[in-house]
């Protein structure tokens, strides 16, 4: 997690600020998934909800922005996100392939 500031406050009894336009890192050895603009609250070290944008690369290199309204970390410690492609995108999974919905 890392604040767009580089600072966090702590309030009393260990409340953290909500932080804004974060990155979050959510697979630490492949830095493979990384969200941006994210809004978070933290409530520990692995418990924290938030949402952020999310860049899906396409082999041919091509980019797509998913906008995931649900990030948090579950029972196991792992984060998840949920996302949606409204129908109105033209959202490319491959060149072959098209996707929207959820």
């Amino acid at each position: 997690m890392y604040p767009d500031s580089g600072k966090v406050r702590i309030f009393k009894d260990a409340q953290m600020q909500t932080l804004r336009h974060a990155i979050i890192i959510a697979n630490t050895k492949t830095r493979h998934h990384q969200f941006y603009h994210s809004e978070v609250s933290i409530g520990s070290r692995k418990k924290y909800t938030g949402n952020g944008m999310l860049d899906y690369t396409e082999r041919e290199g091509i980019k797509e922005t998913i906008n995931f309204s649900h990030i948090l970390v579950d029972s196991s410690g792992q984060t998840i996100a949920d996302g949606m492609v409204p129908d109105t995108v033209y959202f490319n999974l491959s060149p072959e392939f098209q996707f929207r919905g959820m």
